[in-house]
């Protein structure tokens, strides 16, 4: 990418940030040397954030590891956070989350439905299901808020806040769901991507990671081409296209690699060429 300066770093989480190496894509406990080199960048002066798909409760699990509170763009851009203020709240209506429900169950295939809300609250149609000990798991881990008992299609009828997303949790047929859920997403004017092989997000139309990086631009004053992204998902494809200084994860499908300017297996790498190391340090 050549000498870059940059005043904005912004990093997926799940498979870049938290990505160990070792196959373990969500490895919430960071390396010393990951750590060392984001105070790196704090030093300089440089904005470090996350652009995460969870919900943005997360952050605090990255401050206390590296010593500093962060900026973060959570549900893929519905939520931005900026000096531990909620600035942007994207919400799609229950009603949307009803008519969906109903559309899914008409195609025929298993599926579990899980929304977040602005306040961190995750709540699925079936809470017994094997998805909500992964979620009971991270909620006991202190990376997400609250996770109800309460299944989904009681609690829209109860709860006072709206969802930011829609997640479709799905055990195969993916591809499949998305493309009958074509017409649904065009008729409600919705957006939809993929975040991993079991989960389909759906969005209010055109927010995204980019978006909400967009936000943190006009609150800094920072340009396009100071800004730098790394992800690994199609739910971080709106970020990699959308900036010149991005990076994408080696391990990511190949639909994914095409979007970055340049491909690396580690976070490290990106933090070390934004900071101006040799890479050989690794």
């Amino acid at each position: 990418m050549g000498e870059i300066m940059i005043k904005l770093f912004a990093t997926d989480l799940d498979g870049t940030l938290l990505y160990d190496g070792n196959g373990s894509h969500h490895n919430t406990n960071l390396s010393n040397t990951r750590i060392d080199l984001i105070n790196q960048l704090n030093q300089k002066g440089i904005h470090f954030a996350i652009a995460t798909g969870r919900d943005y409760f997360t952050r605090h699990k990255i401050s206390e590891q590296i010593g500093f509170s962060i900026d973060a763009i959570g549900s893929n851009g519905c939520c931005v956070v900026v000096n531990e203020k909620l600035i942007v709240n994207h919400t799609l209506s229950w009603d949307i989350m009803f008519k969906l429900h109903e559309e899914l169950v008409g195609f025929g295939y298993p599926f579990e439905l899980l929304t977040i809300d602005s306040e961190g609250r995750h709540a699925m149609t079936n809470p017994k299901s094997h998805v909500f000990f992964v979620f009971n798991h991270m909620k006991a881990n202190g990376e997400i808020r609250s996770f109800t008992e309460v299944p989904l299609l009681e609690w829209a009828k109860r709860s006072e806040f709206e969802p930011n997303k829609i997640v479709i949790v799905v055990e195969e047929h993916r591809d499949e769901i998305m493309d009958k859920l074509l017409p649904f997403i065009d008729k409600f004017k919705l957006d939809m991507f993929y975040s991993g092989p079991i989960y389909v997000e759906i969005m209010p139309k055109n927010v995204n990671k980019a978006s909400g990086i967009e936000v943190l631009m006009r609150y800094y004053n920072i340009k396009d081409h100071e800004v730098a992204v790394i992800g690994d998902s199609m739910n971080d494809a709106a970020m990699l296209s959308r900036f010149e200084n991005s990076y994408v994860m080696s391990h990511a499908g190949s639909d994914v690699l095409k979007l970055g300017k340049k491909v690396v297996d580690s976070v490290d790498e990106a933090l070390m060429e934004v900071l101006g190391m040799p890479c050989a340090n690794l």
